[in-house]
């Protein structure tokens, strides 16, 4: 996660923590609200169970990247 690349960005999350997006779509069932991205995002990838790494300066298109593993 790049703070300066995501800056006042914001994100719709539902009433699951890990329900996250972009845009309304696939978040209709619930209540579903504006998040700023660098707590939405962060609270959900800890929710999951997964690591978050700040990088400022990283440069990513949207201000996040992700590495998946399986």
């Amino acid at each position: 996660m790049d703070r300066r690349g995501l800056g006042d960005r914001t994100v719709l999350r539902g009433d699951d923590v890990l329900r996250v997006a972009a845009q309304d779509e696939g978040l209709s069932d619930g209540q579903v609200r504006d998040h700023r991205a660098d707590e939405a995002l962060p609270a959900a990838a800890l929710a999951a169970g997964a690591d978050v790494l700040v990088v400022d300066g990283a440069g990513f298109p949207d201000g996040v990247g992700a590495l998946l593993r399986y």
